[in-house]
């Protein structure tokens, strides 16, 4: 089965790596479709930005300062403000989706030097004589 301690320690860091890279692929693809659907991933969240009334109403719950309330609340400048925070909001939620893809693939470029390393001590290991 095992020639030595080397073979196993090498076969041991190899699967670590293999459920690293594993688990770094799955949230790395949740990224990428939070980046690339991300008006239909948080669709329930945009939806307090698809009409003024549902707008005022979001502002009036999550604002505390009366002044800006105040001010959202000018006909003539809903519409322009309500585009801009969607816009703010779905350039947030793909920033955060970026930036995880980039964590994701130190982690996974990381996470393959280790098993590439280890297999090839593994098979060097295992091809040697004891």
């Amino acid at each position: 089965m095992f020639k030595n301690l080397t073979q196993v320690y090498c076969l041991i860091v190899c699967l670590v790596a293999s459920v690293v890279m594993m688990i770094t692929i799955g949230v790395m693809l949740g990224s990428g479709t939070d980046f690339v659907f991300t008006e239909y991933k948080y669709m329930s969240q945009l939806s307090k930005f698809s009409s003024d009334e549902k707008y005022v109403e979001y502002k009036k719950q999550a604002s505390s300062n009366d002044k800006e309330q105040r001010q959202i609340l000018k006909p003539e400048l809903i519409k322009d403000k309500r585009m801009a925070d969607r816009e703010d909001y779905i350039n947030e939620v793909k920033g955060n989706a970026i930036s995880s893809m980039i964590s994701c693939a130190t982690w996974l470029i990381t996470g393959l030097f280790f098993f590439i390393i280890h297999w090839r001590m593994y098979r060097c290991s295992a091809s040697t004589k004891v």
